[in-house]
């Protein structure tokens, strides 16, 4: 689960933006570094999502949660360097074929 909190609230703007931008940078790291889907789920706060890499081995979703917790971070503070970047990690339910 990634979250991220800003320290203001934010415009309706800056909010697409950054909801956009995560999303958008998930789908094209997930393509990267395994060629399959990638499941999107909405966290518990407003900033938050689950991302979910569609039959992928542990070293790919290893290298998935490392580059996105680090591609989001630059991306975030790029705009927000106040706000906080975290990965909480979890077990995410496998999908079978």
């Amino acid at each position: 689960m990634y979250s991220v909190t800003f320290p203001g609230n934010l415009t309706q703007a800056e909010s697409a933006l950054v909801k956009r931008g995560t999303i958008q940078i998930a789908a094209l790291l997930a393509a990267k570094i395994t060629g399959r889907g990638l499941i999107i789920n909405d966290g518990d706060i407003e900033y938050s999502w689950d991302f979910i890499l569609v039959d992928a081995s542990s070293d790919e979703q290893n290298t998935f949660d490392e580059r996105l917790l680090r591609m989001l971070s630059d991306y975030i503070h790029a705009g927000f360097p106040d706000a906080v970047v975290r990965y909480t990690k979890h077990e995410a339910p496998k999908l079978s074929k």
